[in-house]
């Protein structure tokens, strides 16, 4: 994190490159929340949370979490549409990064087809 509490992840996919600016997010889970948790268990763990923006686009939203260095949430742009970013190994479960020169998947709301949505009701795909 820089002085200015500032992260950039840059990564490139789908014949672009995404340059996110994120801060942290303090919003998506009140600071009045309360969580019973087990004694055994540890506190519930916030600092993971960001969301800010691409920068060559301000007026986009990105959110998500950055663990190890890998970004995992949605970038939506006025210009592009939705991104997801996901861990690789949630779709190849024996998956290791290091050794295969990749940790996450991309793809764009146009490829996500809701087998559901016809019973969805508010929801506006």
């Amino acid at each position: 994190m820089t002085i200015t509490n500032i992260v950039q992840v840059q990564f490139g996919a789908h014949g672009r490159t995404f340059h996110l600016r994120l801060r942290r997010d303090t919003t998506t889970i009140s600071p009045y929340v309360t969580v019973d948790i087990p004694k055994h268990f540890e506190d519930l763990d916030t600092s993971h949370l960001y969301e800010g923006t691409l920068h060559d686009d301000p007026r986009s939203r990105v959110w998500g979490s950055v663990r190890d260095g890998v970004f995992d949430g949605i970038i939506q742009s006025e210009r592009d549409g939705i991104f997801y970013c996901e861990r690789a190994n949630k779709y190849f479960p024996r998956h290791n990064a290091s050794h295969s020169g990749f940790h996450s998947v991309i793809y764009h709301d146009d490829f996500v087809e809701d087998p559901y949505a016809h019973l969805r009701e508010g929801h506006n795909r």
